[in-house]
């Protein structure tokens, strides 16, 4: 059984598929510190209030809401209230292996990921609602049999997931007429790269080159959108991923920072206390 790490604090079955309720301070707390997302996740709030960052942009979390996380996103809850929770259905993108489907969520990601958190209708809250009870059921009753029946679960998330895609179809369709600014957009593309390159690329410039702008213009854009400069926005990238790491992971201080492309252990370490106030091994300490 392959173990999964950084992500659901659940079990995990052979075939790739996590399936998990958080409805418990505890396990709400688990995600006060950043985690990263080595699953595909859909969330399905069900009661309370919370704030979710997923890759440095916060999203309110209400009841019946759902919400997709695409692997390697970096995810932290913040504000949650005393009576939140949430369904969650993860699984590994080996498991997917209808290439309509896999078209059909790649098609929808850039889309998805600007967008991940969707208040639904009545009638798709009753949709998901009946298509998790449904799963849930199948799933306990996999992990006594999973032979018997391990192509239903498969085909029921498949099926779970068109019907996902389509709720987020249909509210793209109704919110078509808003439309960003320039600033904004560049922004978001920004902030897309940023987490496909963080851990080899640090240099404004080099993204500025790749959305075909100059880093001036880049740096007033993310300072006119979002506040800060340019460069912060890598810098928080580094250390969400960087927390996550150290907080989930038993990789060493200089496993992080290769990973990272730091030079050395060291160089890592200072950029860490200047951005945090701690060192790794320090903040290590204060998490586990």
């Amino acid at each position: 059984m392959k173990t999964v790490q950084n992500t659901i604090p659940a079990v995990s079955l052979e075939d790739g598929v996590v399936l998990k309720s958080i409805v418990q301070q505890e396990q709400v707390a688990k995600y006060l510190q950043p985690h990263r997302m080595e699953l595909c996740c859909l969330w399905i709030t069900t009661k309370g209030t919370a704030r979710l960052s997923i890759n440095l942009s916060e999203y309110s979390l209400l009841p019946n809401s759902i919400v997709m996380i695409f692997p390697n996103s970096i995810i932290q809850i913040a504000n949650a209230s005393e009576d939140f929770a949430c369904d969650v259905i993860a699984f590994s993108p080996d498991y997917v292996q209808d290439v309509d489907l896999v078209r059909q969520i790649v098609s929808n990601m850039e889309t998805i990921s600007a967008n991940p958190v969707v208040g639904l209708f009545s009638d798709e809250s009753v949709f998901v609602t009946e298509l998790y009870s449904t799963f849930s059921r199948i799933y306990h009753r996999s992990r006594l049999q999973p032979s018997a029946n391990h192509g239903l679960l498969k085909n029921l998330l498949m099926s779970f997931f068109y019907g996902v895609c389509s709720i987020y179809d249909n509210h793209r369709m109704m919110g078509k007429e808003i439309e960003l600014s320039r600033k904004e957009q560049i922004v978001r593309d920004y902030i897309s790269l940023v987490f496909k390159h963080y851990d080899k690329e640090r240099s404004v410039g080099w993204y500025a080159s790749k959305l075909c702008i100059t880093p001036t213009y880049l740096n007033v854009a993310v300072k006119d959108v979002r506040g800060v400069p340019a460069s912060k926005i890598i810098s928080d990238a580094v250390i969400l991923y960087a927390k996550s790491k150290l907080k989930s992971s038993s990789d060493t201080v200089q496993q992080i920072s290769d990973s990272l492309n730091f030079p050395n252990a060291s160089f890592f370490a200072k950029f860490f206390k200047r951005e945090t106030g701690l060192s790794p091994t320090e903040y290590r300490e204060r998490n586990i």
